[in-house]
């Protein structure tokens, strides 16, 4: 089940939205078992805007409106999410208001992109407890290539044989990405091998002298592959969420990553990190810098004379920041002698 809230904000207007969409596995394969889109009322209570369920749609427009949906949903809702169904058509303009809505979400759902680090995805489990109740274990490659086929990563990928070309295109720009880092590295090559009516996928790492399989990368150019996807989608105006950006990247290039995204980007980039390191470009960007406690509280950074941010967090003048902790606090576990 994957869940989202978006706000939208029209000149004075602002109203928000909770959607969702829940995918299970029958027969072999990934289907949408159902999806949902509320709006927040004044009172504060959710009212439906559009469910699908089993195949069946409900909408809270006018029934010619609610028939036009249904019509062109018919048979298609188990593979495609409603919105890319009602959104990629030419629609009448008797329909104009209705659409209106219909769009605020879409746009918020097409362009908003969530980077997990790979600890935090849990692919594999949800492979191996899916193929555990599948009919047939041994035909679950569809399965793979849906998860998959999103991010581009290190790990071995399953790659739809039509796609094959275009995959290999997009390591190629990818290459571009990673020789900033890394200028010894000469090239990446797809090594595909036949799995049923696709190829799984690994990269090879070219670097002259020596290759490596990209399971074998360091942690550092593994992060980078999978940021790749991210930064391009940014580039290209999607509003990005990335958890822990700072993991396994040198502070350096994170402070340059965020000073290309400032500067030249046409999306959004929100994340969060425990380096101190990218407040020192944050704190130039009105409204950039948010700090969240323990118990979840948000303090925003508000420009104070020449204060500087990354001093008066370390120094714990920030509110509810963590930094009450002393070195002796330590013994309490280590450096003591137990006996």
């Amino acid at each position: 089940m994957i869940n989202e809230n978006y706000l939208i904000k029209k000149d004075s207007d602002i109203n928000i939205y909770k959607a969702g969409l829940e995918i299970s596995a029958t027969n072999n394969k990934l289907e949408i078992s159902k999806e949902y889109c509320y709006k927040r009322s004044l009172s504060g209570k959710y009212k439906l805007v559009y469910e699908v369920l089993d195949n069946n749609i409900h909408t809270s427009f006018d029934n010619d409106f609610n028939n036009y949906c249904v019509d062109k949903g018919k048979n298609v809702l188990k593979e495609k999410i409603f919105l890319n169904v009602i959104s990629n058509d030419s629609v009448d303009d008797k329909y104009d208001e209705q659409m209106k809505v219909i769009e605020d979400i879409y746009i918020c759902f097409r362009f908003t992109y969530v980077y997990l680090d790979n600890k935090d995805t849990h692919d594999e489990y949800v492979i191996e407890d899916i193929k555990d109740r599948m009919i047939n274990n041994n035909d679950y490659s569809n399965l793979i290539y849906s998860i998959s086929l999103d991010c581009i990563s290190c790990n071995k990928t399953i790659i739809d044989k039509k796609d094959i070309e275009s995959y290999k295109d997009e390591i190629n720009r990818m290459k571009k990405f990673i020789k900033i880092f890394k200028p010894e590295l000469k090239s990446i090559d797809v090594e595909a091998r036949d799995y049923y009516d696709n190829y799984k996928c690994e990269l090879i790492f070219d670097y002259g002298s020596y290759k490596i399989n990209g399971e074998f990368e360091s942690t550092g150019i593994k992060k980078l592959v999978e940021l790749y996807t991210a930064f391009k989608r940014i580039d290209k105006g999607y509003v990005v969420f990335i958890d822990e950006l700072d993991a396994n990247i040198h502070d350096y290039y994170l402070c340059k990553l965020l000073e290309f995204t400032a500067e030249y980007s046409n999306g959004q980039l929100c994340f969060t990190t425990h380096n101190l390191g990218p407040m020192k470009v944050l704190k130039n960007y009105k409204k950039s810098i948010d700090f969240i406690s323990r118990d979840n509280d948000i303090t925003s950074w508000v420009k104070n004379g020449h204060y500087d941010v990354t001093s008066l967090y370390s120094k714990g003048f920030i509110d509810k920041s963590p930094f009450n902790l002393q070195s002796f606090d330590f013994l309490k576990v280590f450096g003591i002698n137990e006996n």
